[in-house]
Order: C-alpha cells, then structure tokens, then sequence
C-alpha cells in the first residue's frame, strides 16, 4: 500500500478499480494485515469501504502527486478506501496483548 491518508479522522488507502485488488476488496470487504519487528508484531482486523467522495480523491493526490499520471478527480477508475470497525492489536513475547479501536 503505497498511498495511504488520514483524511477527516479516518485512515484511507487508493487503487484503481480496474485492479484484481479493488474488485477482490468490492466483493469481500473484510480485512487483515500483520506486520512484525523483531519480537513484537501488530494484527489490524477491519472492514474496508470504498468513498466516492471526490474531496478524498483530491486530497489524495495532493498527497501523491506523482499519482496524478495514473488517475484523477473524477476519472471513474480512482478508488479511495477507508477502515471502518478497525481494530490493532499489539502483541509481544514479553507483554500481555493490548488492543486499540479505531
């Protein structure tokens, strides 16, 4: 994920609905990552949802503006995601797991 966005409080990824990823996130919306440094990891659960608002798009190339030769406000193939019911839990070999909700 190399465009990413915390725009009105919420955290926003971007890819083209043209792509295997956008249809696969359209038909199955349910989300999990993992991610791990030494003897800790995170595993974030959430639920993403695709925001035509064309502000978001917007912002999003403002952010990335090197994006701007592959999509544009409005293009129909720009899709702007964001985490709904997001949750992160920390983990680590020496602590108990705590959880956030975002």
């Amino acid at each position: 994920m190399s465009t990413q966005l915390i725009y009105q409080r919420k955290f926003y990824f971007q890819t083209g609905l043209k792509k295997k990823m956008a249809q696969q996130l359209l038909k199955n919306p349910k989300i999990e990552l993992s991610a791990i440094q030494k003897d800790r990891w995170v595993r974030v659960q959430a639920e993403v949802v695709l925001d035509p608002d064309e502000d978001v798009q917007r912002e999003m190339l403002e952010a990335f503006p090197e994006q701007k030769e592959s999509y544009a406000v409005g293009d129909g193939n720009m899709a702007c995601f964001y985490l709904k019911n997001a949750s992160a839990t920390f983990y680590s070999f020496k602590e108990s797991p705590h959880t956030i909700k975002f």
